[in-house]
Parts: C-alpha cells; sequence; structure tokens
C-alpha cells in the first residue's frame, strides 16, 4: 500500500504535534487523574452512601483488550471505583479488583470515557463512589 507524500507529511505532523502538546502537558490538564497503582484495599467494603438517587453508567464503554493480554490468555473481571463530581463528571478512577495489570490499565482508560450521571441528595447534585465492572474474556 503506496501512501503520498501529502498523507505522509500530514500523519507525522499530527505525531509530532501530539508529542509537543504532552511534552508541555497542555493536552492533559484536562484529563482526569488516574491511579495506575496497586488495588485499593477499600475494594471489599460497601461504599458509604450519602444520597437519594445513585449515580448510573449513562454510556458503557468497551475497554480495548490488550494484544499481548490476549496472547497471553489472560482474563477476568476488573472493578473499578469510579469517583464522580456532583454533575455526573469522572474525576479518578482507582482500580478496586482485577486479575492483571495490563486488563487493569484498559479498564481504568475505559471507565474514564464512560458518560455517567452522578448522584442526588434533596435534588442537588452531590459528588459520589461507584464500582464498575469490566469484563475481559477470550472467545
Amino acid at each position: 500500500m503506496k501512501i503520498s507524500k501529502a498523507k505522509w507529511g500530514i500523519g507525522v505532523l499530527s505525531l509530532f504535534s501530539l508529542c509537543i502538546c504532552i511534552a508541555l502537558s497542555g493536552c492533559s490538564s484536562n484529563m482526569p487523574e488516574i491511579n495506575w497503582s496497586n488495588p485499593t484495599s477499600s475494594c471489599h467494603r460497601d461504599i458509604p452512601k450519602d444520597w437519594d438517587t445513585d449515580p448510573v453508567v449513562l454510556e458503557w464503554y468497551k475497554p480495548a483488550y490488550p494484544e499481548l493480554a490476549r496472547r497471553d490468555k489472560k482474563q477476568g473481571i476488573v472493578i473499578v471505583i469510579v469517583t464522580l463530581g456532583p454533575n455526573g463528571e469522572y474525576l479518578k478512577g482507582d482500580i478496586c479488583s482485577g486479575p492483571n495489570p495490563m486488563l487493569n490499565k484498559a479498564a481504568l482508560t475505559a471507565s474514564r470515557h464512560c458518560r455517567y450521571t452522578g448522584a442526588q441528595k434533596n435534588g442537588k447534585g452531590v459528588p459520589s463512589r461507584l464500582k464498575v465492572p469490566f469484563a475481559f474474556r477470550l472467545h
């Protein structure tokens, strides 16, 4: 497959711009904080509920299955604890439990792309947390 010089130049320029943007942290300033560390100990406890209406996942984002994990036949369920702002905006995600670091990272990325509705108390939006499972299964 031949790529024209114009298309190749645009691709290189786009990649170069992305690298500069990341290096200067201008692109990541609006990205939510993601905790890539080990699972949190709060996983097995219930999340304290201080609201009348529960937060809900409005739009699900299917996680990308990491190729290396697929080759190594890694599978399982990753549970992410998602922290939401009063309007349902994603603030951060923490791994609650997961079978493999590669799958955990993919689940965190997917949780960031989901859309949520926030919890409400007395008709007003309040910060909340919820457990969101992501299944990785080989067919």
